[in-house]
């Protein structure tokens, strides 16, 4: 593996315990990859394009993962939803990196020449997710599963509820696998129903 490439999975490693932002030491990265910290700056010049090159990477395999998947017109809505959600909790139990990205605030710890770029593709992946829902719930009314009145106020409940569960269980020393997931999965879904009717 090249030293650059190196350096960059040692830093989006350290991201995945510690957050991602601008706090860690050059010092930290380099004990880290067992170098010196001179070493790192033969591949970047500064420390914020480190971290834009680190971000970069988050968010490019971030957004490839998310468009992979697809909602199936075979399925009805409680099999296409827990599948999504399925798949969304997977995902932030494997990286937590990736649902740090969904934070407004995360946008605020780019380096101001990167922030545009970053946002954007960020942006992309959020309206992504908000179409996505979107014809989910359409097909729960379709279906006659969700009740279409209030859609918009319950829409927002609803994915309040979806993200704050992505967020805790990306953040949680707790991690939910196996049936455990499965059982989340179906009380979530529970309670969407609750909430869209």
């Amino acid at each position: 593996m090249a030293r650059r490439e190196e350096i960059l999975d040692a830093l989006i490693e350290m991201f995945s315990s510690h957050g991602i932002n601008n706090n860690f030491t050059m010092k930290e990265l380099a004990e880290k990859v067992s170098i010196g910290k001179s070493t790192i700056y033969e591949y970047f010049d500064t420390k914020d394009e480190l971290l834009q090159q680190a971000v970069c990477r988050i968010v490019e395999t971030s957004i490839k993962q998310v468009y992979s998947t697809k909602i199936s017109e075979e399925d009805n809505f409680e099999t296409s939803f827990k599948k999504e959600l399925h798949f969304l909790f997977n995902l932030s139990l494997s990286s937590g990196n990736i649902f740090n990205m969904i934070n407004i605030s995360f946008e605020n710890t780019m380096p101001m020449e990167y922030k545009n770029e970053i946002s954007d593709q960020i942006n992309q992946v959020r309206g992504h997710y908000n179409k996505l829902f979107d014809n989910l719930f359409q097909k729960g009314i379709d279906e006659r599963i969700i009740k279409a009145e209030n859609i918009l106020t319950k829409n927002l409940m609803i994915s309040s509820l979806i993200v704050g569960s992505i967020i805790r269980i990306a953040n949680s020393e707790v991690k939910l696998s196996g049936q455990d997931l499965t059982d989340y999965i179906n009380e979530v879904y529970v309670t969407v129903l609750r909430i869209a009717n």
